[in-house]
């Protein structure tokens, strides 16, 4: 278990880039640090689901992981769902995003399959918020959420 403890914390340390203020570019997933143990982060974290009207499709009590039912998270219809581990002092989020409707890229159509959710370029070296897409509305969905669950927030890109 120690090894893997620490295999887990190198695979993490050489694939993952964190910062805690503007959501780093290319960002797929959000850890939010906080002083709970891991059952204290899961009741938590299905109580501010419930309190935002996000229902529950999937959830382990025992691996402390819940996975959200998609959410409508756009003007153009496009569905988000999350998933979310919690561990000793954080809570980790990442979600997937789809077209509402059908949806062509590159004059092929796109339809149904979940595409990771990041951080593509939504804000400039700045801090103002630029593009407004599915893209960029799943990823402020996600960073709402976030948010909800505590401040001390780290945006990691996560290669895998």
């Amino acid at each position: 278990m120690k090894n893997l403890l620490i295999v887990l914390g190198l695979f993490l340390c050489i694939t993952s880039y964190a910062q805690d203020t503007i959501p780093l570019e290319g960002a797929n997933v959000i850890l939010i640090s906080n002083e709970r143990n891991s059952l204290e982060n899961f009741l938590f974290v299905k109580s501010i689901l419930g309190k935002k009207k996000i229902k529950i499709a999937i959830e382990d009590k025992e691996k402390f992981t819940v996975k959200t039912k998609d959410i409508k998270i756009s003007r153009t219809g496009a569905l988000a769902n999350f998933n979310i581990v919690c561990r000793e002092k954080q809570i980790q989020l990442e979600g997937g995003v789809k077209p509402g409707e059908v949806m062509y890229i590159g004059g092929k159509e796109f339809k149904g399959a979940y595409i990771k959710i990041s951080n593509n370029g939504r804000f400039t070296p700045a801090g103002i918020k630029t593009k407004n897409n599915m893209f960029t509305d799943a990823f402020d969905a996600m960073d709402d959420l976030a948010k909800a669950f505590g401040s001390s927030l780290f945006y990691l890109i996560n290669h895998k």
